[in-house]
């Protein structure tokens, strides 16, 4: 089996390659990456050898020869360039493309609504609100939160979010639906709640301000 994954060196594909990699099952693991955001470096965990399956192509998937040339005698292609962040996780066209093509029977796929990621990675996020609340406390920067604070994200590990997409591709036949939320409500935690976590758990006293939304903004 021959998968595409674009966006492989940022925060949940520098972890989802390994695993693809250790599957006997995957011939070879092509990355398509602008590294914008990300470098190969991020990659090392991979293990990337002269032999190895793992390759890369630097190129825009917004870019149509690109993605055509990268997607010729692919199996499965799983798009990660752009999870990221809460704006990214509503009306995403991509999704409903999908669905629509499923529907159809064009192709045959799954659309993963994962839940905000947290955990190290060597490709880490600071837009990732647990990452971003780290290192402003770390940097003794002011913790601000858009709402009341009351406001709840599901959080789930990056570890187990990358076992989602990597289960998808290599085994497209026990998702028998078309779309799926990938964490559950016992993550479920308030904003507040998380920023007074991670100050007991570093240590430092750090107030907490949160900031009045803009009209019709959604927060997660």
């Amino acid at each position: 089996m021959d998968i595409l994954v674009t966006g492989e060196c940022g925060y949940t594909g520098c972890v989802l390659v390994p695993l693809l990699q250790a599957k006997e099952t995957v011939d070879t693991a092509t990355g398509l990456d602008t590294f914008s955001t990300g470098s190969p470096r991020n990659l090392l965990g991979a293990c990337i050898r002269s032999d190895s399956n793992v390759e890369f192509q630097r190129d825009d998937v917004h870019d149509y020869s690109n993605v055509e040339h990268a997607t010729q005698g692919v199996d499965t292609i799983t798009p990660l360039e752009e999870v990221t962040g809460v704006s990214s996780t509503y009306d995403r066209k991509d999704e409903r493309l999908l669905v629509d093509s499923v529907s159809d029977e064009h192709l045959r796929g799954t659309a993963l609504r994962i839940s905000t990621n947290y955990g190290y990675t060597p490709g880490v996020g600071f837009h990732f609100p647990i990452s971003q609340l780290t290192y402003r406390t770390a940097t003794d920067q002011p913790l601000t939160e858009r709402g009341d604070g009351t406001n709840r994200r599901p959080f789930i590990h990056v570890g187990d979010a990358a076992r989602a997409p990597k289960q998808t591709a290599c085994n497209p036949d026990t998702w028998s639906d078309i779309m799926y939320n990938i964490g559950w409500d016992e993550e479920k935690t308030r904003v507040s709640d998380t920023a007074e976590i991670i100050c007991k758990t570093t240590s430092i006293d750090i107030d907490i301000t949160c900031i009045e939304r803009m009209y019709n903004e959604k927060v997660n």
